[in-house]
Order: structure tokens, then C-alpha cells, then sequence
């Protein structure tokens, strides 16, 4: 016993102790928007803020804009992607914002859930509230795949796996505080508990975690943004911070470092030509940025 907690005691210390490396961008591109979220397929990376802004940049030699929409979407909470469908999650809707989106979904009258999207034309494929085995009050964190949709379900304390044909649930993990933040790999995903100060790894398929580690609590904001990149790293970020945190697979601290002192917002992590990078988005006086970094 008194072995485990002094691992988790020098990895707490690690954490403060860390040495920071600012890092320029290879790349680096002003957007239109502000990049809140940060998503990416094997084709195309999203990058929306939380107002439904969206824009489609294609994963090519040449940075490129592909499409610039607007989604009839508010209060999002997070945005996924798969091959085919982008997910939006939103909460605390108030009267006016319902009867506003009632307008233009039938029958809408929800103050919390997901709409789901076709990716090849935006057109609306469908929206999850509630089942009789479920009932989304406060999904944040979401990921998703060709057949599940995984939701941090923060007011009930859980982690939800919803199969996406049947629209039941198929899986539930209760946590012991609130998972506020997600993001899947191919047998993993990874999520943060922000009342507990946890990250923790989980197995995609059985919904089990397999293991945790206690963050930093130096920020009042328990915002995060993480990706996960399977048996090789997990990245975490404070939205309050300057630094994006990498761990190790086994969740020891690699290194950490910063997009040039900025409070970078939204990240992702894509593969190009056989390369892995990181993707970053920052907020400056009057202009929005994206940049492009090694993952090593």
C-alpha cells in the first residue's frame, strides 16, 4: 500500500516540477474562427467554436479551407467526429434558445443532449436526449465512432456508451466524480475527471478502466482538452494554461510545452505521410490561429 502511494505522490510532485519548453510551430495559419474545439477524421480537421461556427480543413500537402458552415447548434459543450457523422453535445438550454431550434428541428424540446450530423453534406441525421435506459442532463466530453457514440455524462457521474443504430445504451461506467472531458483511439480512450483531478485510461471495448493518475489543481477553470494517441502518449490541457501536458502510455510526464506563451485553445493529433503532429489552436488581440507541431 504505502509503495502505491509513494508512486502517486512522486508523480504528483513530477507534475509541479516539470520543465516547460516553448515550442514554435512548423506551420501556422489564421483562421476565421475561434478554435474552441479541435477534432480530426483520417480526411479532414474540424475546427468549431461555441456557437456552431464550423470550418473543414482538408488533411493535404496544402493547407486549405475546404468548406466555412454554420450549424443551428448552442451552448456546445464539445464537438466529435467519425468517418461519417459529427456530434455536437449541448446543455442548459434556456426557454428562448429552445423555442428558437424548435423552429427549425421538429419537436424539439430539449434543454440537454446531442445532434448528430452527416458529414458528407451537414444535413441533420439525428438527436439523442433520452431512452428509457438513459437520460442525458449534462453530456459534455464526447467522442464517436462507426457504431458507438461515448458521452461524459457529468451530472450522473458516469460514462455513457451508446450504440448508435439501436440508440440504447450499451454500456455505462460510474465514475466517482464528474467526467467532464474525452477523447477516443482505436482501443482506448482516455477522459478527465474534474472533480476528482483524474485522467484515466479505459478500455474502449468493455468500458473498464484500467488505469489513473491525480492532475495539478492550480486553476480554477477545470476545463481540459486531451487526446490520446493509442500505447504511445496522452496530451492534456488546461484551458487556463499555457502548457499542453504529454504522458507517457502509462500516464508518466514526457515532457510539456506551450504554443509561444499563448493560452492555446483545442487540440488534436493527426497522421500525415506516415508523420504524427499535434494541432493547436490560440486566441491573440484581434485574430485567431492554428499550429502545427511534432508530436515528439
Amino acid at each position: 500500500m504505502f509503495g502505491t502511494l509513494r508512486i502517486k505522490l512522486k508523480r504528483l510532485v513530477e507534475q509541479n516540477d516539470f520543465k516547460l519548453i516553448p515550442k514554435k510551430p512548423f506551420e501556422e495559419h489564421e483562421i476565421p474562427i475561434q478554435p474552441k474545439f479541435i477534432k480530426r477524421n483520417s480526411k479532414n480537421i474540424f475546427i468549431g467554436d461555441q456557437d456552431g461556427n464550423l470550418i473543414v480543413i482538408e488533411l493535404s500537402k496544402k493547407f486549405t479551407i475546404k468548406s466555412q458552415i454554420r450549424l443551428n447548434v448552442e451552448n456546445i459543450r464539445d464537438i466529435a467526429v467519425s468517418k461519417n457523422l459529427i456530434a455536437l453535445s449541448f446543455v442548459d438550454l434556456n426557454q428562448d434558445q429552445v423555442e428558437k431550434l424548435s423552429r427549425v428541428y421538429r419537436n424539439f424540446d430539449f434543454r440537454s443532449g446531442i445532434f448528430i450530423y452527416k458529414i458528407s453534406d451537414f444535413s441533420f441525421d439525428k438527436l439523442i436526449s433520452s431512452s428509457k435506459s438513459y437520460k442525458l442532463s449534462s453530456p459534455n466530453g464526447i467522442g464517436i465512432n462507426e457504431n458507438h457514440l461515448f458521452i461524459c455524462e457529468k451530472e450522473s457521474h458516469s460514462l455513457i456508451k451508446i450504440d448508435l443504430k439501436k440508440l440504447s445504451l450499451n454500456n455505462q461506467l460510474v465514475t466517482e466524480g464528474e467526467p467532464t472531458s474525452l477523447d477516443l483511439g482505436e482501443k482506448y480512450l482516455a477522459y478527465v475527471d474534474s472533480q476528482t483531478m483524474e485522467i484515466n485510461v479505459v478500455d474502449l471495448d468493455k468500458l473498464s478502466r484500467l488505469r489513473c493518475l491525480k492532475i495539478s489543481q492550480e486553476f480554477l477553470n477545470q476545463s481540459y482538452d486531451l487526446v490520446i494517441r493509442d500505447k504511445f502518449y496522452i496530451a492534456v490541457k488546461n484551458r487556463d494554461d499555457i502548457r499542453c501536458v504529454v504522458y507517457d502510455f502509462k500516464l508518466n510526464i514526457k515532457y510539456s510545452f506551450d504554443y509561444e506563451n499563448s493560452n492555446s485553445q483545442g487540440i488534436c493529433n493527426f497522421q500525415s505521410n506516415g508523420n504524427h503532429y499535434f494541432l493547436l489552436g490560440k486566441k491573440e488581440i484581434d485574430k485567431f490561429k492554428i499550429g502545427f507541431f511534432n508530436d515528439n
